[in-house]
């Protein structure tokens, strides 16, 4: 007389391959088409904007070529005054009530940075 013993882990399908997933549904999954083309249009989505966002970021209003040539004589014009030593010219580059900030400490006004 033979025994046998139920095995509660080991079923019919275990033996034969078949696999049952009692979390998810069937109609879930895509077929492997679909997702390779969702995938696909992923990927040229992202492409396309990554290379349309550096097109973006270029700068389109560039200064004024005035404006340069007339901060580099303003510049010019300070240094060589700092050159000459001459504080009435260093002076006259800033504002009256202006702030020159040197190692040994802030001068204020124009009229003190002459006396310098």
């Amino acid at each position: 007389m033979e025994r046998s013993f139920p095995t509660p882990f080991l079923n019919e399908a275990a033996f034969t391959g078949a696999v049952t997933n009692s979390c998810s549904r069937s109609d879930e999954h895509k077929p492997p088409e679909e997702t390779i083309k969702t995938r696909s249009v992923l990927i040229l989505v992202v492409l396309a904007i990554g290379l349309a966002l550096p097109s973006f970021a270029q700068q389109k209003n560039t200064p004024d070529p005035r404006l340069r040539e007339k901060l580099i004589a303003a510049i010019k014009k300070h240094t060589d005054a700092l050159d000459k030593n001459d504080a009435a010219a260093v002076a006259a580059n800033f504002t009256e009530n202006g702030i020159l900030v040197t190692p040994d400490g802030p001068i204020f006004g124009r009229e003190s940075m002459t006396r310098i």
